[in-house]
């Protein structure tokens, strides 16, 4: 019996929420939750907040490293006028929570939100400026916020904002994938360790991170001379007058599919997009990758291009894997049992100034025999449920599809196939009983073939000539308005008999 599992995470919440499946896929072994990456045509906007630091010490108050707002100051006004057009910046103010410089009423907000008109270079920027060197006399002028520092609560405030632009991009552009389009970067300035949360711990701000990685990302830019601590997907970088870029590799996750057919010198490619929202300076991408289980020197992995020309924004690098010890592979595979392999590529810029964010691509392949079933999105974004929202206008049920094509071997063979979907996280017991409540599945299953046929459910036999089905996970309508806000994840599970 041959099992195919495919990763499903379902975001059920009050906001409207986007989370990728699993395209791509052919594996009968244990998931890996792959995320989808931007079309090379498509431009990625950055949503860019930088998180100051205006407690006391930031001007030379107290236990402090020196008078520091200055330098942060012009740091930040030589980051706006590098940043290109079309990007949303927003200016967020911290002390012992986020907070207002000149109070109520004033020129200054704790969240202040920018957009940079690609029409009006020269105006935008000058307003955004303007606004940030003001700060030097309004924090001044307030003999600097607090002695205290909750930067893991000010963080917090600024995802809720950031979900809420989340959501409403989403609202706007129905059927359109956030990801695809958008991403979200949070830089914070301090000058000293959290000393004051009391909401969220540092364990919290990590979890938050990784349920967002696929388009949030965070780093710490921090006072020289300062012991802060590491924290797992968020750098840190030390010094505020010499501002790297930050390069954010998409996606997270690249599959290559299955490589048993390829022979010693074959190779496949996937491709990963390069985004930054100011120019990127020139330098070669040093990079190291490893397989877990795969001898070494069974394969190579190159990039190209493994050079930043300079002063672009977005670049398309195509990964390329290459079989170079085809016997070692089937070594490897037939001691160990596995068909699905992982590893990773760690990026880095030859020149300090270029900053991978993260510095980590997930990778796999499988190595598994012809004759099996090739699961792949049948749709462009597979594996998501937009919250609980469907297209406007229509009263269709929310649904994922996933197409099944089956090689000669396959169908020759008369595979029967079945499904089932496995719980592994949320509170599945309170969505079943709500499903039985209202007397309708959770999750329904159809094997559409390829032709006009009406869906059927339940077991399918494949036979000689059918080359592809379509299954389909449906979210029945009649569970959504009851259904409890919450990310609940699970396994589809196929399998052939």
């Amino acid at each position: 019996m041959l099992t195919v599992t495919c990763v499903l995470t379902l975001v059920l919440t009050s906001v409207p929420a986007v989370c990728l499946g699993t395209p791509h896929v052919t594996r009968p072994s244990a998931p890996v939750c792959l995320a989808a990456g931007p079309p090379e045509d498509v431009e990625v906007v950055v949503d860019v907040v930088y998180m100051v630091d205006v407690s006391g010490s930031i001007i030379g108050l107290g236990r402090t490293r020196g008078d520091l707002l200055p330098v942060l100051i012009e740091a930040l006004v030589d980051e706006v006028y590098r940043t290109k057009g079309g990007t949303s910046l927003t200016i967020a103010t911290f002390g012992d929570g986020l907070h207002d410089v000149d109070g109520p009423g004033g020129a200054y907000e704790k969240l202040h939100r920018f957009h940079i008109d690609p029409t009006d270079l020269a105006g935008s920027r000058q307003r955004i400026v303007d606004y940030i060197r003001g700060l030097n006399v309004a924090v001044r002028r307030e003999g600097g916020h607090s002695d205290r520092t909750a930067i893991y609560d000010s963080v917090r405030e600024v995802i809720m904002k950031l979900d809420q632009l989340k959501a409403e991009w989403e609202d706007r552009n129905p059927g359109r994938s956030y990801t695809d389009h958008r991403i979200q970067k949070v830089v914070i300035f301090t000058d000293g360790l959290d000393n004051a949360s009391d909401v969220w711990s540092q364990q919290d701000f990590e979890e938050a991170l990784d349920t967002r990685s696929d388009h949030l990302f965070v780093k710490f830019v921090t006072a020289p001379g300062l012991d802060f601590p590491g924290h797992e997907g968020a750098p840190v970088e030390t010094g505020f007058d010499s501002r790297s870029v930050e390069v954010v590799p998409l996606p997270r996750f690249l599959d290559f599919g299955n490589v048993r057919a390829l022979d010693a010198g074959e190779s496949v490619s996937a491709s990963m997009k390069l985004v930054a929202q100011r120019p990127i300076p020139s330098s070669r991408i040093d990079f190291t990758c490893a397989f877990r289980g795969v001898p070494e020197g069974a394969l190579e992995v190159t990039l190209n291009p493994d050079v930043i020309d300079g002063d672009p924004t977005q670049v398309v690098v195509r990964v390329l894997l290459t079989v170079i010890d085809k016997e070692a592979l089937d070594r490897a595979s037939l001691a160990s049992g596995r068909t699905l392999f992982t590893g990773t590529l760690d990026l880095k810029g030859a020149d300090p100034q270029v900053c991978f964010l993260p510095p980590k691509t997930n990778l796999s392949f499988s190595y598994e025999p012809t004759g099996q079933v090739d699961v792949r999105p049948a749709s462009r974004h597979p594996g998501l449920f937009e919250g609980v929202r469907r297209p406007a206008g229509t009263d269709e049920p929310a649904t994922v599809s996933y197409l099944l094509t089956f090689d000669q071997d396959a169908s020759e063979t008369g595979l029967t196939l079945t499904a089932r979907f496995e719980w592994d996280s949320g509170n599945p017991a309170d969505v079943e009983a709500l499903a039985a409540q209202h007397g309708a599945p959770l999750i329904t299953f159809d094997w559409r073939p390829g032709g006009p046929e009406a869906p059927r459910p339940g077991p399918v036999t494949i036979g000689p000539g059918v080359e592809c089905l379509i299954v389909a996970l449906t979210l029945p309508k009649e569970l959504e308005p009851d259904l409890p806000a919450g990310i609940y994840g699970g396994r589809l599970v196929l399998e052939a008999h």
